[in-house]
């Protein structure tokens, strides 16, 4: 087992390529990038730079696409978004949702064998919406 110290209060983290980490700090309102001594690489969110959709409120779980973007569940937002690699550009992710769009999506995961995403979503609705990829 390794311990990788970091400068904030993490929520979720995922591998990505180079020995690198993307983080979510739901307390920050950020995605960060570190590598394996825990420094930032860098970071989106409040009072980030770039192009984008607004501030993130609430980053719950990542997934990381084969691009290595990576897709988070803006929980406060009630929405998912997806920041590429280089964590200067943001984009909302278009859903065909049967209600009012997603409600406080709180995790996001990828099933490449069987092509689909899975999004849990929080409260109210307390559910789980599986999408085709």
């Amino acid at each position: 087992m390794r311990e990788i110290c970091l400068q904030f209060r993490p929520r979720h983290a995922v591998p990505l390529a180079g020995n690198q980490f993307a983080v979510s700090s739901y307390v920050d309102n950020q995605v960060y990038v570190v590598d394996a001594g825990g420094q930032t690489v860098r970071s989106y969110g409040s009072g980030a730079r770039g192009s984008g959709v607004g501030p993130i409120y609430g980053p719950g779980m990542l997934a990381v696409a084969a691009d290595n973007s990576i897709l988070v569940a803006d929980q406060a937002n009630d929405r998912l978004i997806v920041i590429d690699a280089t964590l200067t550009t943001a984009s909302d992710v278009k859903f065909n949702v049967t209600r009012k769009g997603l409600q406080k999506p709180c995790c996001v995961e990828f099933d490449l064998s069987r092509g689909r995403m899975y999004v849990g979503e929080w409260s109210p609705s307390y559910a789980v919406q599986v999408f085709r990829i």
